[in-house]
């Protein structure tokens, strides 16, 4: 309601007063006519000069007359809206740069459509006493002494308001770098744009600073940033929310409306926000708020019973899929959306606007027209409230104000005035041409309930340069497939489309609800978030193992004495093409196991890993089995390390008498590396890992240059050689025929590979302590393939170009125990070559990788033990944690297991060492196996209760046919794996030394089996709660979530 002026902030002068300014003002002389004919292009004839200045000063005492009244403008409800904590957020406060100003007004209404709900305002709505930056620099000090209509409308609807969000410099473009104050991040990709220009708006939604948002749109600044930040942004019909209080642009198609997380949300803004406020004339005809539709109780309405759109009718605009501009990833993942709405139900059918094509180039005519005369303050033809106080401030334009203003509005401001001069008429051409556009849609929407385009041509950009110069900055195109409803006026809605990585958005030109209740959509996003962003972990663990340290235990954490050391013996059983293709054959069904694993870490991380996936998907005795066998596994490999450490130095120091101290020494290592806190165990990984790495690269790169005769002073070629004459061992433990022989070498080699890859699933375990760990754990598991071809593949090949199965160096090497880096097969090409050196480096970088190992073993069993407790099956004292979020329980347990090491110090316990190490021997393939498994049992979980994998933070291809695969062949390999027991003779020993493993594990698991008696969980009952919020709305999760 329009009342008169604030006392406080104006008062009209007295009459006499105003007649004495008059008295004493000057005439325009004559060369202010001169001046003004000339502007006109009028020649004023030398007779009529003072006839004119008479004219002139007739409209100069008019003009006086209205500057001297005081301006006319809403009250600000000060007392019942205080402002307070104004201030301009820096540092961590605004780590997104989507804030211009914080404040704190309003929040006090109960039971109103906005009460307890957080609203920010793009930063050209008026807030009174807030500052207005309108995202440039080239004003300063402007502050606002009026509420925007939709200010006071979300006040009186019981809304709080935290303050203003930074938008492009004068609300000018579609991305999120042009203003001053730093290029406004997308919370879910910094260095990517947020969308423009309601950038701000944009990423404090998604980022949970704020639950809505009121932005701007003149040709798509609302749906744009929506798009790129996942989030529902509606242009609504134009005119039903006024624009009293918002910096304008072109009153023929401002539009402000709601952003929010959902639909929900969305529609309990607009409803706070909509209807005639009696000042804005770009209203007329919009209902009085009293009368405006509830949208929050239609939405809400529309979601009883089972999600359907039957009865709905959509339409594909064919012209936008046309687009030679539209990314085809983006196209993808708006069919994709399209395929949804069929699913739920919706009438899908393609439509034609051929018009459609020339709403970009009459939106573009009428934003260059009308830039012109609206920067220069020239406001004419609108009843309205005009915020004259800003243009005082502004104006007049400078050069230093230009540069302030970047390209956009330079460009624009450059294109008007060039337009204007020599198009008069184009803009009035370019209005009717608009009608035509919005009759054409009329036409087509009498058949449909909305029309569907993409709402942007690709996904978010890397930010520009802010000083980029005009050609860059015009290389954007954002508003290709928005633009055409601000000058048809239909309401147009960004829906968002969540994918693997990004999120996209499609747009229905009225609006489309939402599918799924909104609080719990809004509770799971929000456990989602908060995954991302904590660095508390369960059970009082840190996550604090970034995504560098992350991806570098995946690449190097199998680096270690299989590869370094035990491809010697590998070669020496299988010859060069039979280890090549043994460990090629082994190391692509680990990949497929590892892909399992990865997508179902990442589906719900915890510090449970695997052996929380047992007792999940597959029953809980099978997670105590899968549990004890890792425990186990782990834990005595902690005193097999250390053992291998000090024989390693033993290279070095031949007196064994040392070897005690030297476990010693490694163990208390050990020991406090895992309990200062996993940061230091994850740096202390890091850099073993770049040692190992480096190591490696150097090693294969010498053997190239070996194969290639590149050495000095050893010159020879060999090229392929070896295998062409010696490709398999076919004298393998004296076995005939030859070919049998040369199979059972070949296939002893699966061991061996089997035996380097040990360890390479403890990536699953960090997903209780890694910080985001959906993303980091992803990007690690992405990688399983590349590292397995580079790190084995090509290592393998390299040393089966240059070694024989029967080089002499080698076989001897291996008679002497190959416990030290002379059994290298690198160190065997070394000396061969005259390098001799070369082996002290490799002891060296395998001591570093035997205690690194070692290291890893000890944090798996602290962390399996953990898991093992969480899952009941375990002493609760596991779970304890120090202040650095240690579980020092499980690390001093592991830490005894390394005492063991001390009894391969005596001759008479040294057998005894052996046995205990003996255990170890098959339950890596055992662990693998199960882990297949439990992918086999979530995978028909899922499908059974409707869970699309497509959302899933990874999914990995060919699923379930890789677990099934890569599960019979570890099961093969583990029945089969002692066959030297067999030949050529039996050996009880190598018989029980090989399989000990399995009847231990199998006898833990009947008496855990005999004491829980449970049998195999269901498929339709197997828990898949913890998931990702994509993956769980629309299912009973999502409703059990809120519960």
């Amino acid at each position: 309601m329009l009342t008169g002026p604030e006392p406080a902030h104006q008062e009209t002068p007295s009459q006499s007063s105003f007649c004495s300014c008059l008295i004493h003002r000057d005439m325009p002389t004559a060369d202010d006519v001169l001046t003004a004919a000339k502007r006109i292009g009028f020649t004023v004839p030398p007779q009529h000069v003072d006839e004119y200045r008479e004219e002139l000063d007739s409209i100069d005492e008019a003009v006086r007359k209205v500057l001297a009244c005081p301006d006319y403008k809403p009250v600000v409800d000060r007392s019942r809206w205080p402002r307070t904590e104004i201030h301009m957020p820096t540092g961590h406060e605004n780590r997104l740069r989507g804030w211009a100003y914080r404040a704190n007004v309003g929040g006090t209404g109960a039971d109103q459509a906005l009460s307890d709900k957080r609203v920010v305002l793009k930063d050209t709505i008026c807030l009174a006493d807030v500052p207005l930056l309108f995202g440039t620099d080239a004003f300063e000090g402007y502050v606002p002494d009026v509420d925007a209509t939709v200010v006071t409308r979300v006040l009186e609807h019981g809304g709080r308001i935290l303050g203003k969000a930074m938008c492009e410099n004068f609300s000018y473009g579609g991305q999120s770098s042009s203003t001053p104050y730093g290029p406004v991040e997308n919370p879910y990709a910094v260095g990517f744009s947020a969308g423009g220009s309601s950038s701000g708006c944009a990423a404090l939604v998604a980022s949970n600073a704020a639950d809505m948002a009121i932005g701007g749109d003149q040709g798509g600044s609302i749906r744009i940033p929506s798009a790129h930040c996942g989030l529902v942004g509606l242009k609504p019909t134009f005119g039903l929310v006024p624009y009293t209080g918002i910096m304008t642009f072109d009153p023929a198609v401002d539009s402000a409306g709601p952003m929010a997380s959902t639909a929900f949300d969305a529609a309990r803004l607009l409803y706070a926000i909509a209807g005639y406020d009696g000042i804005d004339d770009r209203q007329l005809g919009a209902p009085r708020p009293k009368n405006v539709e509830d949208y929050g109780a239609t939405v809400l309405a529309s979601r009883q019973g089972t999600p359907s759109l039957k009865g709905i009718r959509i339409g594909v605009l064919k012209e936008a899929f046309e687009e030679e501009r539209l990314a085809p990833q983006y196209a993808a993942s708006v069919e994709k959306a399209i395929k949804d709405l069929e699913r739920l139900g919706a009438t899908v059918t393609q439509v034609s606007v051929p018009f459609f094509n020339m709403a970009r180039t009459i939106e573009s005519v009428c934003v260059d027209f009308a830039a012109m005369p609206t920067r220069e303050g020239m406001q004419v033809g609108r009843r309205g409230l005009y915020l004259n106080d800003y243009w005082d401030q502004l104006l007049p334009w400078t050069q230093d104000k230009f540069e302030k203003a970047k390209y956009f509005v330079t460009g624009c401001a450059l294109n008007g005035a060039y337009a204007w001069s020599q198009h008069p008429t184009a803009y009035g051409r370019a209005m009717n041409l608009a009608r035509k556009l919005r009759d054409d849609f009329d036409e087509v929407l009498e058949d449909l309930d909305a029309i569907v385009t993409p709402t942007g041509i690709e996904p978010a950009r890397r930010h520009l340069s802010f000083n980029g110069g005009p050609a860059e900055w015009d290389s954007i195109s954002c508003g290709v497939f928005t633009s055409a409803f601000n000058l048809t006026g239909h309401p147009a809605l960004s829906v968002p489309k969540r994918s693997d990585d990004s999120y996209k958005g499609v747009e229905p030109e009225v609006v489309v609800t939402d599918a799924y209740p909104t609080d719990v959509e809004r509770h799971l996003e929000e456990k989602d978030h908060h995954l991302a962003i904590t660095n508390e972990g369960d059970h009082g663990t840190k996550r604090a193992l970034p995504g560098r340290i992350t991806s570098m235990i995946a690449i190097a954490g199998t680096i270690g004495t299989g590869l370094f050391l035990g491809s010697g013996s590998a070669i020496a059983q299988g010859g060069a093409v039979g280890t090549f293709l043994g460990y090629t054959v082994l190391s692509t069904f680990i990949g497929f196991m590892m892909y399992s694993l990865g997508e179902m870490v990442c589906f719900k991380p915890n510090i449970g890993g695997f052996i929380e996936m047992g007792n999940n998907y597959v029953c809980p005795s099978f997670g105590f089995l899968m549990g004890f066998s890792f425990c186990l596994n782990v834990g005595l490999s902690v005193p097999s390390e250390l053992s291998a450490v000090a024989v390693l130095i033993g290279y070095w120091d031949s007196n064994t008498k040392h070897a005690a101290a030297y476990i010693t020494a490694f163990l208390f290592l050990t020991w406090g590396c895992n309990l200062l806190g996993v940061r230091w165990y994850g740096e202390a990984e890091f850099v073993c890992g770049i040692i190992k790495c480096l190591m490696l690269v150097g090693l294969m790169i010498f053997g190239l240059i070996a194969d290639l005769g590149g050495v000095p002073g050893h010159r020879e070629f060999i090229g392929g050689k070896i295998w062409r004459e010696a490709p398999f061992n076919p004298t393998f433990r004296g076995v005939s025929p030859v070919a049998l022989a040369q199979f059972l070498g070949f296939f002893s080699t699966f061991v061996k590979a089997a035996f380097a890859f040990s360890g390479i699933e403890a990536i699953g375990l960090l997903g209780g302590e890694a910080h985001n760990p959906r993303k980091t754990l992803r990007t690690a598991i992405r990688t399983v393939f590349y590292r397995i071809t580079v790190i084995y593949i090509l290592g393998i090949l390299i040393l089966s170009l240059n070694i024989r199965y029967d080089d002499p160096m080698l076989l001897a090497a291996n008679d002497l125990g190959g416990d030290t880096a002379a059994s290298s097969p690198f160190v065997v090409i070394a000396k061969r070559c005259g390098v001799d050196a070369l082996a002290h480096v490799i002891n060296a970088v395998v001591v570093t990788s035997a205690w690194s190992a070692g290291n890893e073993s000890l944090y798996g069993m602290a962390r399996g033990l953990m898991g093992m407790s969480r899952n009941g099956y375990g002493l609760k004292c596991f779970l304890w944690t120090t202040k650095q979020g240690v579980p020092w329980v499980g690390v001093s347990i592991g830490s005894a297991f390394g005492l063991l090491a001390y009894m391969s110090c005596s001759s008479g316990s040294n057998q005894a060492f052996t046995w205990l190490s003996d255990l170890t021997g098959l339950m890596n393939l055992i662990n693998w196996a199960c882990i297949s498994f439990c992918f086999i049992r979530f995978k028909g979980a899922c499908d059974v209760q409707g869970l699309d994998r497509r959302n899933f933070p990874l999914r990995g291809w060919c699923q379930p046919y890789m677990a099934w695969s890569s599960m019979i062949c570890f099961l093969i390999i583990t029945l089969f794996s002692g066959f030297k027991a067999f030949v050529p003779v039996w050996d009880y020993q190598s018989f029980i030394a090989n399989y000990i493993s399995i009847p231990v594990i199998l006898l833990a698991w009947l008496a855990w089996w005999i004491y829980r008696r449970d049998s195999l969980i269901p498929l339709d009952q197997i828990d898949l709660s913890g998931g990702p919020a994509s993956a769980l709305i629309g299912t009973k999760y999502a409703e059990q979530a809120i519960a």
